[in-house]
């Protein structure tokens, strides 16, 4: 397959674009600073140096991509909107490239809490994290009213790791199995697998390692 990766320079998207090629995929890396980030020489990653706010050089990274991952990152402040905005302009580059399948990294304000509220609205949940979930809340609504095939995958935690292949998942919740985070590498391949074999279409997902 080709994939094409938002934020392939932050912690997630490098691992991304290091399994996706792994695997055995076309992988196109898109960002502002792909040059520099040195990725691995592999005649199957194409580098795609842009903003991800430019409709023209987003949608001109998708063309003949079968599917989209996105690793969006930015300030925790509240006064950036890349998560967001930045979500606004795939899914729109999406639907005039024909690219209907999008997996997004999100955080675990976006999923459930034991009230079946999103935890993001929770009494206890971290006030200094409201920001970033709102920001991930916004970009969920894009997917969502977008038409397009939509996964959110999110951790209580993210680690440099390999994968191994041992993680749990759940629907719109943290597993109640596993530890308290996840590794990169078990993150990318659970985003990898949900593009391939079809898996999480149209829902959140939490993720943990065994």
């Amino acid at each position: 397959m080709q994939i094409t990766i938002f934020g392939a320079t932050t912690q997630v998207g490098k691992q991304l674009v290091k399994d996706g090629l792994a695997l055995g995929h076309t992988i196109i890396a898109y960002g502002r600073n792909v040059f520099t980030a040195n990725f691995p020489e592999n005649e199957k990653l194409i580098l795609k140096n842009g903003a991800l706010f430019d409709e023209d050089a987003v949608k001109h990274s998708l063309q003949n991509s079968d599917a989209v991952l996105a690793a969006l990152e930015g300030s925790t402040d509240g006064t950036d909107f890349t998560r967001s905005l930045g979500m606004k302009n795939i899914v729109a580059q999406m639907k005039k490239a024909n690219v209907n399948r999008i997996v997004n990294i999100g955080g675990p304000g976006i999923l459930d809490g034991p009230d079946e509220q999103m935890r993001m609205y929770d009494e206890d949940f971290p006030e200094e994290d409201v920001p970033v979930s709102a920001e991930q809340l916004k970009a969920l609504q894009w997917m969502e009213t977008s038409g397009v095939n939509w996964t959110m995958i999110a951790a209580n935690a993210i680690v440099d790791g390999d994968p191994t292949g041992d993680y749990f998942t759940e629907i719109n919740r943290i597993p109640d199995m596993g530890s308290d985070k996840v590794s990169t590498g078990n993150l990318a391949l659970c985003c990898f697998r949900a593009i391939t074999e079809n898996l999480f279409e149209n829902t959140r997902v939490g993720i943990a390692d065994a």
